[in-house]
């Protein structure tokens, strides 16, 4: 009987993390590599350096054929502690946004045998100006706050491409730099009642205030979406969400490829899953609340969407 090949996964026990994991197995079920290829899953909560040590070494001791890590803590602590004990097993990670704020990008520069990564890339702001203007193309203003300092300044970018993609459309667009000072929440009331629209972008920290900001949004009869799905469920109108089980799903296939072709034509070689990596998502029980009328005809293709259904299909296709 041919011995099966082997992959570690190291996680930890987190929303994201679990999403991605189910994503990658779900995978391997689905191409039918359950009788081929061993995966043992690793579980870190704590990653000091007795901890990394210990896992490395576990690593270690399984030989295995590949190692993949998922999320940003992981992947930093056994990509670093492969590097500088010179550890030869190929690396593979996933749900790192971020490269260049992790190191990571230089670890592949410099030849490291981390070998490749899948993860969510930020939605391009084209995709999300058209979904608003899909949704709502009453829209009128818009009030968009952003985290300056988030994502290596990624969000200002974002902001102000939307911004000027939604102006030229006639729609008045206020931006709101956040201060890590001051609360965000009382920092949106005070420009709240100027805008029918609250953009709430991806990675920004409005979400983690989501029940205070729908209450505002709610009493100002003010159009809320939202990169949440917590938000959405909680009464947010509509948003586009990240389905992080797409990233562990291209991980697998990743590895498949690695152990039937060889690594070398994947080496440094980074998919970052945009629009294909966010679904709609929608609570038509909002709706008037928020002031959002929907046609008809909108509401028979989101009813006949699954609840985060691919909705990107429905709006224009990109530009670059």
């Amino acid at each position: 009987m041919e011995a099966k090949l082997r992959i570690i996964v190291l996680t930890k026990k987190e929303d994201y993390h679990a999403r991605v994991l189910e994503g990658f197995l779900d995978e391997q079920k689905a191409l039918r590599q359950a009788d081929s290829i061993h995966i043992k899953i690793i579980f870190a909560q704590q990653l000091d350096f007795e901890v990394v040590s210990n896992k490395v070494k576990e690593i270690i001791d399984e030989q295995p054929a590949l190692v993949v890590t998922i999320g940003t803590l992981c992947t930093q602590a056994v990509a670093y502690a492969f590097h500088e004990r010179k550890i030869n097993i190929p690396l593979i990670f996933c749900g790192v946004t971020n490269l260049r704020d992790t190191g990571i990008d230089q670890l592949l520069a410099a030849g490291s045998d981390v070998i490749t990564g899948v993860s969510l890339g930020h939605p391009s702001h084209l995709t999300v100006a058209r979904t608003l203007l899909w949704i709502k193309p009453s829209v009128k203003s818009v009030l968009l706050p952003y985290s300056p300092f988030r994502e290596g300044g990624l969000l200002t970018s974002a902001a102000y491409l939307i911004k000027e993609y939604l102006q030229s459309r006639g729609v008045v667009v206020q931006t709101l730099a956040l201060s890590s000072l001051k609360n965000p929440v009382a920092m949106i009331k005070e420009k709240l009642s100027n805008a029918d629209v609250l953009l709430a972008l991806e990675g920004c920290i409005v979400d983690d205030y989501h029940q205070e900001l729908l209450s505002l949004c709610i009493a100002h009869a003010t159009t809320y979406f939202s990169s949440s799905l917590a938000a959405v469920k909680n009464g947010a109108a509509f948003g586009l969400i990240s389905n992080p089980a797409l990233v562990g799903a291209e991980a697998f296939r990743r590895c498949l490829q690695i152990l039937n072709n060889g690594a070398i034509n994947y080496r440094g070689q980074i998919t970052l899953l945009k629009n294909e990596g966010r679904r709609m998502a929608f609570n038509p029980g909002a709706f008037a609340g928020q002031g959002l009328m929907l046609s008809p005809e909108k509401l028979y293709l989101l009813n006949n969407l699954e609840v985060i259904g691919n909705f990107y299909s429905l709006i224009d296709s990109e530009e670059e």
